[in-house]
């Protein structure tokens, strides 16, 4: 059910109702999903991905925890409508849980919500990336009680993870795939704890700016079952790396080196020292979640309506009218007022059309955006009440006398405020107006040509 867009909380209901044997369900990247509708889920339900449903609410934990006690795997990355509660939720009624992905949820979970967490004794695999509220005290915490874990990931917890989180890590002794990247304080005195977790085979530090070659070294030296070493935009780290106190390895090793301060020779003189060693230059960290960036503010979220399938469409907010003939209009001389900026003010001779409801109008000849704000100084309802009564239209002048212009079809008084206004620089291109082309603007087709 991944991108179903258009399904919302009454056709999920229908679907739920009757799948009693229902293990594994994905529901990814719907933002019509609020969670009223995971009541009707049954207990065999063991995986759920709601991943990136920007919409699902603490209420719909609720009912989801309440329904499938025996989740295995929860997937809410992305959530960003959950609270503290919904974390409290998964912890108490959902002990079963060994893989939970929370990557990147709202501000609004603090350090509690993620405390709660440390219920959960059977988890294996937890990513809580990407949330500036995971602190010290939660991986202090989770890793005292949740001696199982093997996969951690903890990227871009920045700022309130700082070394003494990292030494924490030390209780993590399970521990076989770390991804401790874009986390400021990370350094050569904290990564000593790292390098004691003997059954690492993947360790990701990109973008960690205070890792020296000291550090790497350390790792290499008694990680002996390393596999996968990321040390992507690690700029500290240098050619030297090689004279460090390391030695040739029995086990293979890929060692990811892009962004950092090793050249091409430095690689290899490294390949050659360690024996089993691939050296590669590509670097693969994300400038978008450097330690110096807010990693929850990647992208502004527009939520959708919580109007259901059979409800009626949203109204436009805002009207837009574009006019492309490849016709002319027919301007006047500038007016005898003037703009706060000196410049003469224009005014159309024969207006094309208002929509009472219209308060600001584009108008585009030949794809040239030249007019904006068409409608000021009087309200659509004023406009709305001089159309089709008289037929002229009045200006005034310095002398405060009105000049009338006769006009076909269109009316409207001009006072104070002018009806329309278009900046001169835009007609610049527009010197000649064919009145014969403006006259068959107005024929009967002219309609069609603003549809």
């Amino acid at each position: 059910m991944d991108r179903c867009l258009n399904v919302g909380e009454k056709g999920f209901w229908w679907m739920f109702k009757d799948l009693k044997h229902l293990e594994i369900l994905s529901v990814t990247e719907s933002s019509r999903l609020i969670g009223k509708c995971l009541f009707m889920l049954h207990s065999s339900l063991k995986v759920v991905d709601f991943s990136n449903c920007s919409r699902l609410n603490d209420d719909g934990i609720c009912n989801l925890t309440k329904s499938c006690p025996n989740l295995s795997s929860v997937n809410l990355s992305f959530c960003i409508s959950l609270s503290d509660q919904s974390l409290v939720f998964l912890s108490q009624r959902c002990s079963s849980i060994n893989n939970l992905n929370l990557c990147g949820l709202s501000k609004t979970v603090t350090h509690q919500g993620f405390n709660s967490l440390k219920e959960l004794k059977n988890l294996v695999t937890l990513n809580i990336s990407r949330n500036i509220n995971v602190n010290d005290e939660v991986i202090e915490m989770i890793g005292m009680s949740c001696n199982r874990i093997q996969s951690l990931n903890i990227e871009s917890c920045h700022p309130n993870l700082t070394c003494a989180g990292i030494n924490a890590l030390a209780y993590y002794d399970s521990l076989v795939e770390l991804n401790i990247s874009y986390i400021n304080d990370v350094c050569d005195t904290c990564i000593s704890s790292v390098s004691f977790l003997h059954k690492l085979n993947t360790l990701l530090v990109r973008c960690c700016i205070k890792l020296t070659n000291n550090g790497v070294s350390k790792c290499l030296l008694h990680l002996q079952d390393l596999m996968l070493f990321d040390l992507s935009s690690c700029y500290l780290i240098d050619d030297y790396l090689v004279q460090e106190e390391i030695q040739a390895r029995c086990q293979d090793i890929e060692i990811i080196l892009g962004g950092t301060g090793v050249t091409e020779n430095g690689a290899a003189a490294l390949c050659q020292k360690l024996v089993h060693c691939k050296a590669s230059l590509i670097c693969l960290s994300n400038g978008m979640l450097r330690n110096d960036r807010d990693p929850t503010s990647a992208a502004p979220f527009f939520p959708e309506s919580d109007e259901e399938d059979d409800d009626d469409e949203e109204e436009e907010l805002e009207k837009i009218i574009t006019i492309e003939p490849s016709l002319n209009f027919n301007i006047t001389s500038p007016v005898s007022n003037i703009d706060e900026y000196g410049e003469p003010l224009w005014v159309i001779e024969k207006p094309l059309s208002l929509t009472p409801m219209l308060t600001q109008n584009t108008i585009s000849i030949k794809n040239e955006k030249i007019c904006e704000e068409l409608v000021l100084g009087q309200s659509s309802n004023d406009i709305d009440s001089h159309i089709n009564q008289n037929k002229s239209i009045k200006s005034e002048s310095k002398n405060d006398t009105k000049k009338e212009i006769d006009v076909e079809d269109w009316d409207a008084e001009v006072d104070e405020h002018r009806v329309w206004e278009i900046p001169t620089d835009s007609f610049e291109n527009y010197d000649v107006f064919d009145e014969d082309e403006y006259a068959l603007m107005c024929d009967d087709g002219f309609n069609e040509l603003l549809g």
